[in-house]
């Protein structure tokens, strides 16, 4: 099931996702998320570096934030620059819908 969280805290310009798949290994989800960032930087262009095993920063043009990996999901937290903020909704919905077709097998 695909939670998204809003913080009352945060700007218009943050994404923030929590990804519950606690069905699948850690392994498998650290695999399925790297098959992902792969496509998503040859899309868009988004690069990523794993920092560790379970930490992934992620930067674009207009984006910046990091993937973290754990035994029972996966945690997006994306800052937006100001041109992109008016394009929040369809990246969320993008990230979404990647996300539920990756884990969905």
């Amino acid at each position: 099931m695909l939670k998204c969280h809003f913080l009352p805290e945060a700007d218009m310009s943050r994404i923030f996702i929590q990804y519950p798949c606690a069905e699948h290994p850690k392994d498998v989800i650290a695999q399925r998320v790297t098959e992902l960032l792969h496509k998503l930087e040859a899309k868009y262009g988004i690069t990523h570096e794993f920092s560790c095993e379970d930490h992934c920063d992620l930067t674009g043009s207009g984006i910046n934030g990091h993937v973290k990996i754990f035994d029972d999901g996966i945690e997006i937290d994306a800052q937006l620059g100001f041109m992109m903020m008016a394009f929040k909704g369809m990246i969320e919905s993008e990230i979404n819908s990647k996300l539920e077709e990756t884990f969905a097998e």
